[in-house]
């Protein structure tokens, strides 16, 4: 089970054909994968790719909720 902290966010990326399609930004890590294996489904493994990516947040950075 991955670590609650408060200043980590998710990222969850897909790329179709080599350029970024969706990004989406989450609280939970499984939320953020869940995300990656619903995309994985219906995409095309030769050409497509996703990925979940952990983002540190500094403490200047703005809340979460601002951005």
């Amino acid at each position: 089970m991955a670590k609650k902290e408060k200043n980590i966010i998710w990222i969850a990326v897909k790329v179709e054909r080599g350029f970024p399609a969706k990004v989406k930004v989450f609280h939970r890590e499984r939320t953020a994968l869940a995300q990656e294996s619903s995309w994985r489904k219906n995409m095309n493994l030769d050409y497509d790719d996703a990925g979940v990516f952990e983002v540190p947040l500094e403490d200047n950075d703005p809340p979460l909720e601002s951005i």
